[in-house]
């Protein structure tokens, strides 16, 4: 089974400057949540500008709270229709992550 990861898609009018910064503020949150150390051992995440895509694991409680505050932060700041947001892998999803 592969691990649950969230997938954020940006539209080209987004700012990949701005969502590195969001995805920073997020990590902090989640930081003041979980402690430093289980973020940074249980939230993995990836920003890949080229594919305009920001992944999150989420197969930990530290993972899905990163993954609940980016998405929240991001589709306030950029706009819902500008944040496309899927959740591959894991729950019977047999999908994997770019």
């Amino acid at each position: 089974m592969t691990r649950p990861t969230y997938r954020f898609e940006f539209d080209r009018s987004v700012p990949l400057e701005e969502v590195a910064g969001t995805l920073r503020l997020s990590v902090l949150a989640a930081e003041a949540l979980h402690g430093e150390a289980v973020v940074a051992l249980d939230a993995p995440h990836h920003l890949d500008a080229r594919r305009r895509t920001c992944t999150v694991g989420g197969d930990t409680p530290a993972g899905r709270d990163l993954a609940k505050l980016f998405g929240n932060f991001v589709r306030r700041e950029f706009g819902v229709e500008a944040v496309l947001v899927e959740r591959l892998g894991g729950f019977g999803v047999a999908s994997e992550c770019a």
